[in-house]
């Protein structure tokens, strides 16, 4: 293995480190810490690897066997992901002091953190459905940790059917990319099932992107509302 690779590795665990130290014990402070290193470790493998750096691991595969890799594509997320993950850890050192469980809170970030990278780094279509899955269901049970009233329950339900109705699409062209062998690099044939996956691939991917836009667009409308009405 490389050394990014070794860096990489070693950062997505140090992240796990963070979420076992958030579960285990009160430091869920330090936990926070050891996540935002872990992720500067694996952002600066992939601004690595997208500034020329070898390639880490192995290319995309049809077969459904767990698979890695790095590229400069996913070099290129994996750096935004770590731009966005470290400064968010460091915050959240001290705004959630006033959270409930704020240990719990750490450590359901730090999963995320790591579904996130896995889902980047996923090279076969089982280890991608398997980490979209979580991408998904992450942020819900975090909101239901800090939030159990009825409306945030509401909410998150309503995200959850959504989410994964649309998910129907994401799971279907990816199964039949796999099943065509076309993750592989082999081409997909037939013009009606290369249209069959495009349609289903941007309802399932879109849906998703739709509902955090939808989600942010309302909040902000809310708070619009009440500063107008405070007025």
């Amino acid at each position: 293995m490389s050394a990014a690779g070794v860096v990489c590795a070693a950062g997505a665990a140090l992240v796990g480190c963070g979420v076992v130290l958030a579960l285990a014990t009160q430091a869920w402070r330090l936990a926070l810490t050891l996540q935002a290193a872990g992720m500067s470790a694996v952002g600066g493998c992939g601004a690595a690897v997208l500034f020329g750096a070898r390639h880490l691991g192995v290319g995309f595969r049809s077969s459904f066997a767990p698979a890695f890799g790095v590229d400069r594509l996913s070099g290129f997320f994996l750096a935004v992901l770590a731009l966005i993950a470290v400064p968010a850890a460091i915050y959240a050192r001290d705004a959630l002091g006033d959270a409930r469980h704020p240990r719990a809170v750490a450590a359901l970030s730090g999963v995320f953190s790591v579904a996130l990278v896995g889902l980047v780094a996923a090279r076969d279509v089982a280890t991608f459905l398997g980490f979209w899955e979580l991408m998904t269901l992450l942020p819900a049970s975090v909101i239901l940790v800090v939030r159990q009233d009825e409306r945030a329950r509401r909410d998150v339900f309503a995200y959850l059917a959504i989410t994964h109705l649309g998910g129907i699409g994401v799971w279907a062209s990816m199964l039949i990319l796999a099943g065509h062998g076309a993750l592989g690099g082999v081409p997909l044939h037939g013009a009606g099932l290369r249209a069959l996956v495009a349609v289903v691939a941007i309802v399932g991917f879109g849906t998703k992107a739709g509902r955090c836009r939808c989600i942010r667009g309302c909040r902000a409308h809310i708070r619009w509302r009440r500063r107008t009405c405070l007025r």
